[in-house]
């Protein structure tokens, strides 16, 4: 399954969502021009400072207690996330892997 994670076209933001039964915040800030992401589950990180990339997973590890992973998509090519357009051409999911 595919879930979708609420994201604003701002900046520097913060969300939270309920996957797996772990709460996961998600803090994504613009730095040096590129897009930063933060990655919670249940008020311990599982990133921290990673960058954000098309297709590219942010935890990256299974190990670290979901059997998915979080990614960037560009939904209409390939480019990685730009802050005016997330939420709607640049989207953060989670895929659970079935």
């Amino acid at each position: 399954m595919i879930y979708e994670i609420p994201l604003k076209p701002v900046p520097s933001q913060q969300t939270a969502v309920g996957i797996e039964g772990r709460d996961i915040a998600v803090a994504v800030r613009l730095r040096l021009g590129r897009l930063y992401a933060d990655v919670k589950a249940d008020g311990e990180y599982l990133v921290q400072n990673r960058v954000c990339l098309d297709g590219v997973p942010l935890v990256n590890e299974v190990w670290r207690g979901l059997s998915g992973d979080l990614y960037f998509i560009d939904k209409q090519g390939a480019e990685d996330p730009q802050w005016q357009e997330l939420g709607g051409r640049f989207i953060l999911v989670y895929h659970d892997g079935h």
